[in-house]
């Protein structure tokens, strides 16, 4: 049995929370994405498979929204309203993305909704959080890394401020509302009226531990040093048929590294260099970035490795989507898997979900078709359809 089996979550999310309601459903939860009759925005976010725009093709959706179904209701309409409310009264988990106090225009906050649902867990994330100064403005990734610190401490020292791709800043909001979501279970079952609770996920705040992870904040409040970009404190390195790799040399291997850099005809004076880490042990990373980039000029990527690691030296190559497909250790770790689209009619390729760490694997089904089990929810949830379409 899945660990959330049983669980039921209403999806209210956009591109900032869908990895959240992912990893529920990832672990067994049945996650309903609501979605308006002309489908969530997510399903219009590029890029699109084969590059041909259309709501079942935008690649962030085919990922984010696997393993979840999804029902159509229109919030503007009374009728999907009252639905909504029915379904919000009998689930456990509500996530939601909406502007603060726009749920409340529609009676879907919190507050409202605990007095029919006691044991819901309601989970709003924005770009702010719900309250302060900045609760009403609007913002997405980029704004929320950049004024969370981390784009500041992002790229290379004499670079602007950098931006991480991947949309890291929702990626860490979603993480920390998943987080939030099973210790509020935890917590749930163990209190005697099995009451809910509410989660405010700010994504800047989210954000913001990552830039105090990359920067230790101890420079700043203890000695009022204000920490800068790091840049690339180990090195890649291009080889001779262009393409990439790390390399890291630690004090107890740096003889053997020198040894190699001077039988490939490289003029090294072994003695003085071993002389001066010991005194100078900060010098080691400039002098190995020196002689690296020479050596890996000389040879080609798999030599180069090849080498290193008969050397017992830390070594990987810096990978690329090619490569990490044909990476054996992720082959034989299961680390990708293939899920057939009847709709699209073909076959999609899917990575291991981040949650996938139990003896029992996590099944991965393909994201639904737009309102694809609206009818199957309904009658789940004893809601009938009247003969002009509308539930009741």
């Amino acid at each position: 049995m899945a660990s959330l089996s049983g669980i039921k979550v209403l999806d209210m999310t956009n591109e900032s929370g869908a990895f959240a309601s992912r990893i529920l459903a990832d672990l067994g939860a049945d996650v309903i994405l609501i979605e308006p009759p002309q489908g969530g925005r997510i399903r219009n976010l590029a890029p699109f498979l084969d590059n041909k725009k259309g709501i079942e093709r935008s690649l962030y959706h085919l990922h984010h929204n696997a393993n979840k179904r999804s029902l159509i209701l229109d919030i503007s309409n009374d009728n999907d309203l009252k639905v909504l409310k029915k379904l919000a009264s009998e689930i456990d988990i509500i996530i939601e993305t909406f502007a603060p106090g726009e749920m409340a225009k529609f009676s879907l906050d919190y507050n409202t909704l605990k007095k029919i649902n006691p044991k819901l867990i309601y989970v709003s994330i924005t770009p702010y959080g719900q309250h302060g100064d900045w609760k009403n403005r609007t913002g997405n990734d980029l704004t929320a890394a950049a004024s969370s610190g981390l784009v500041f401490v992002a790229g290379q020292s004499k670079d602007p401020p950098t931006q991480a791709a991947g949309d890291q800043s929702y990626k860490m909001a979603s993480l920390a509302a998943t987080s939030g979501v099973l210790i509020a279970l935890i917590g749930r079952q163990s209190n005697q009226k099995n009451t809910g609770t509410y989660i405010d996920i700010s994504i800047q705040e989210s954000t913001s531990m990552a830039a105090l992870q990359t920067s230790n904040a101890n420079h700043f409040t203890r000695d009022g040093n204000i920490p800068q970009r790091p840049g690339m404190t180990r090195g890649v390195f291009k080889c001779a048929d262009g393409k990439w790799t790390t390399l890291n040399v630690s004090s107890d291997r740096y003889k053997i590294f020198l040894n190699w850099v001077k039988d490939s005809g490289i003029n090294v004076n072994i003695d003085y260099e071993m002389s001066k880490i010991n005194t100078e042990g900060p010098m080691l990373v400039p002098k190995v970035l020196n002689f690296t980039k020479t050596l890996a000029s000389t040879l080609n990527r798999t030599d180069f490795l090849e080498k290193a690691w008969s050397l017992d030296l830390m070594a990987l190559p810096v990978n690329d989507f090619h490569d990490l497909k044909e990476n054996n250790h992720l082959i034989e770790t299961k680390q990708f898997s293939d899920v057939w689209h009847e709709h699209l009619n073909q076959t999609l390729g899917f990575s291991k979900s981040i949650v996938d760490v139990f003896e029992k694997k996590i099944r991965l089904n393909r994201a639904p078709l737009l309102g694809e089990h609206t009818n199957d929810i309904l009658e789940e949830f004893k809601i009938k359809l009247k003969k002009n379409g509308n539930k009741e």
